[in-house]
């Protein structure tokens, strides 16, 4: 037995390593190597990590193969040589010009055909991996077969990394150095924290912006806790409300700068980021009238580097500190990515929610006074209001609040949990407003930046997409909250914002909020892209009730060769 043991160390470990070395090591390596440039983190801050589930997970198939009687040996080795030759062969043959990262780059919609020709030949190639085990040894030498598809494998996956280390040598800087190495006059910026637990003495005007804050979802807590509500007292419920855009991409940017979004004008998602801010009327227009502009919102959707964005915007900072919030999870969610580029396409559809921009929440970014970069988690912003001191500040103050809100409350029993928590943060602002004697000439709008569309976001509307949208305007204190069926879109938020702050410029775009009749049907546009495949832009025309779907007439569908986020 120990001779037989013996005998198998060396072809079980280049056995056992083949598949971790692609997992761990150079998959996650060649993604960053070609996409460093998405990424605000370094190479060494995964790497080590990576390097490190590689070894674990070598020695744990070396040490289960190693003492495998003969026959479960040759299964277990035959299905890791198998996935290992396979996950190979899909990056490198099967994915045709899909994208390297989920969510990021060029891509298009997996035909049916295609996937179930890549399942089929994931299927045999298994089986006939593992059918081997069942051949007469003196058919085939096995020990011998294994080995030279293990040599292949480990060294297809050594020799091309080495290749890439010498030819991108850039991929080894900072992301800081990255891009001064791109614009001398560059420097890093980013939204901070600071100014985020502050009021202005003279006046103030909170937009929360919670993220999927769908009309339906609402009612349904509404009527399931409409205790939770008590705290929105001044405020008016339009429950016939619709977003412009049915994604936090493009929707957000356009709230925030007016900027309409059309893809067949649409460059790249950075340089449409980056150039948006230029149109941003309605924040030009309160800066110019003494307002001190706060936005807080994420990277990816909102802005791609603050270093584009206005100077006046009070919580822009230089980035000059940057940490990993976590290792390891930053591993795995660079070993996600792998996955996703080496798995059959059937399991990619179960992952095509991955992007980029998940991965640098994996950092913490901070400016020379350690104000931290600002990250809409709830539980992140909970915290960090919690942990701070609500303070006064001279002058009139806007204040835009971006957190997830209910993102990712897909399942029935998390949308009201999800919901608490969102109206948790905002009471803390109600109440210091209150405590302050400012409450009643505060503006307070909470709505979503869209509601929830189609499932997947690969096809047509299936049904009405209505968001949730409440409003407290300057002059009123704490009476019961209204209930208003006017029809209402985000086209008017910037009417209803400058109305409030009393200076020109809001008429320019239509009625606000406050003034549209209840009683009067008024025709409203909304834009619906699909996500993570193929863009086609579908625009719809809604006149009339928006929660009925009747009511949405599809105007034009277009496809574009290229993603949203590209």
């Amino acid at each position: 037995m120990k001779e037989k043991i013996k005998k198998r160390i060396l072809p079980t470990l280049l056995i056992a390593c083949a598949l971790p070395l692609i997992l761990f090591l150079s998959t996650p390596f060649d993604i960053f190597a070609g996409n460093y440039n998405e990424f605000v983190f370094s190479f060494t801050n995964f790497f080590g990590v990576c390097f490190g589930y590689f070894i674990v997970s070598t020695a744990i198939c070396f040490l289960i193969l190693l003492f495998l009687p003969e026959k479960g040996y040759k299964i277990v080795a035959g299905l890791l040589l198998g996935f290992a030759l396979m996950m190979f062969i899909q990056s490198n043959m099967l994915n045709g010009t899909l994208s390297t990262l989920g969510g990021d780059g060029e891509g298009s919609i997996i035909p049916t055909y295609l996937i179930v020709i890549d399942t089929i030949i994931w299927i045999v190639v298994l089986a006939a991996f593992v059918g081997v085990a069942f051949v007469p040894s003196k058919k085939l030498k096995w020990t011998t077969a294994s080995v030279i598809v293990a040599c292949v494998v480990v060294i297809t996956q050594v020799f091309t990394p080495a290749i890439t280390a010498i030819t991108k040598r850039e991929m080894f800087l900072t992301f800081q150095q990255r891009m001064e190495k791109q614009d001398d006059e560059y420097t890093h910026m980013i939204l901070t924290n600071k100014n985020l637990t502050t009021a202005g003495k003279e006046g103030n005007i909170y937009v929360f912006c919670i993220d999927k804050f769908d009309e339906q979802w609402t009612e349904d807590c509404y009527a399931t806790a409409p205790e939770e509500f008590d705290i929105l007292k001044g405020f008016t419920w339009f429950q016939d409300h619709i977003s412009r855009y049915g994604h936090t991409y493009p929707s957000i940017i356009n709230m925030l700068t007016e900027t309409p979004y059309f893809a067949a004008e649409a460059t790249s998602r950075t340089k449409f980021l980056d150039e948006a801010y230029n149109n941003a009327n309605g924040l030009k227009t309160l800066q110019a009238e003494g307002w001190k502009i706060n936005i807080f919102s994420e990277k990816f959707y909102t802005y791609n580097d603050a270093y584009y964005l206005p100077d006046y915007i009070q919580n822009k900072a230089e980035a000059k500190n940057y940490k990993v919030a976590n290792s390891a999870l930053l591993g795995l969610n660079m070993v996600e990515l792998g996955l996703y580029r080496t798995m059959p396409f059937v399991i990619k559809n179960l992952m095509n929610n991955l992007s980029s921009d998940l991965f640098n929440n994996s950092i913490e970014e901070s400016d020379q006074q350690g104000n931290v970069g600002f990250q809409p988690g709830n539980e992140k912003v909970d915290k960090f209001t919690s942990q701070s001191q609500f303070e006064l500040v001279d002058g009139k103050g806007f204040y835009f609040i971006h957190i997830n809100g209910l993102h990712n409350a897909y399942k029935d029993y998390k949308r009201l949990p999800a919901l608490k928590l969102s109206f948790k943060i905002v009471n803390k602002y109600l109440s210091f407003l209150k405590e302050s004697g400012l409450f009643e000439n505060s503006t307070i709008i909470l709505l979503g930046d869209h509601g929830n569309g189609t499932p997947y976001n690969k096809t047509p509307l299936k049904n009405s997409v209505r968001t949730a949208l409440f409003v407290k305007p300057a002059g009123i204190g704490e009476q019961e909250m209204k209930i208003s069926q006017a029809q209402t879109s985000h086209v008017q938020l910037w009417t209803t914002i400058l109305e409030q702050a009393k200076v020109n410029g809001g008429e320019d775009f239509g009625m606000s909020f406050l003034e549209t009749p209840e009683d009067e049907d008024i025709q409203r546009e909304f834009t619906w892209h699909t996500y993570n495949c193929k863009l086609i832009e579908y625009n719809y025309v809604v006149l009339g009730d928006a929660e009925n779907f009747d009511n949405w007439v599809l105007k034009n569908k277009t496809s574009y060769n290229r993603k949203i986020t590209d």
